[in-house]
């Protein structure tokens, strides 16, 4: 992978950095939306169950 630099007035080359960043932050933004969906869940499971136990008592 080639390291930016502010000051080479390569402009395709920064054009392809930011095109690499910009897919790799939409990838962990994927990934933190994912983990987010199942820890709500999983929150939700927990609700349930204590609902159910605390109606079956």
């Amino acid at each position: 992978m080639e390291k930016f630099k502010a000051n080479d007035n390569k402009n395709e080359e920064h054009e392809i950095n930011y095109r690499q960043f910009n897919k790799k932050l939409e990838l962990l933004n994927q990934i933190l939306s994912l983990i987010s969906d199942i820890n709500q869940a999983s929150d939700e499971k927990e609700i349930d169950t204590i609902r159910f136990y605390c109606t079956a008592r």
